[in-house]
């Protein structure tokens, strides 16, 4: 079974890779100097493929399921895994469902959308490092406008940034490392 370039973009060398059957059997082998690796005769089965850790990186793993005289060429890469949540509440502190929520790059070259559930709270996940801007659209302000941008999106503008101001200029950009879990980023939408 031979098997594809271990990541996205440059390969790693000298990474262990290990195929783990369902029913316990384990192979491994290393990659070599384009990050291509080759497991010789496995048997068929289930298999679990991962990567030993390389630092503070590690490869997300996949499966693949061998049948007899089979080959694949699989790629193991790495996939953001870092999160950005938090709640929203009204001034009473009852939870706000259905608010709306962009988070964007702070340099303004993308953004996401997404919306408070029935206890207020929020996620994104599967997030990339990077600064944040981070902001809602509060009850009663205009909906925001999503579609046809011929390429030049202009991000919608948040009514209540992070940490509870009006401006974009103003919010505290939030700094999220590779694969950190935030879950404190908050809003109290003010009383009417």
């Amino acid at each position: 079974m031979k098997q594809g370039p271990y990541g996205q973009g440059d390969a790693i060398p000298d990474a262990q890779v290990i195929a783990l059957r369902t029913d316990g059997a384990k192979s491994d082998a290393s990659t070599d100097s384009d990050g291509r690796y080759d497991f010789q005769s496995l048997p068929p089965g289930k298999y679990d493929l991962s990567v030993a850790p390389i630092k503070s990186f590690q490869a997300d793993e996949s499966g693949i399921d061998l049948e007899s005289g089979q080959c694949w060429d699989l790629t193991l890469s790495r996939s953001p895994h870092a999160r950005l949540a938090g709640h929203v509440k009204r001034s009473d502190g009852s939870p706000a469902a259905l608010v709306p929520i962009l988070i964007a790059n702070e340099d303004e070259s993308g953004y996401a959308t997404t919306e408070s559930d029935a206890s207020g709270y929020f996620q994104m996940e599967s997030m990339s490092s990077g600064k944040y801007v981070v902001g809602i659209n509060l009850p009663g302000a205009p909906a925001w406008k999503y579609g046809g941008c011929g390429g030049v999106c202009e991000i919608p503008r948040a009514s209540l940034y992070y940490s509870n101001v009006r401006s974009s200029s103003d919010a505290l950009v939030v700094n999220l490392a590779t694969d950190e879990k935030r879950d404190d980023i908050d809003f109290t939408v003010p009383a009417e």
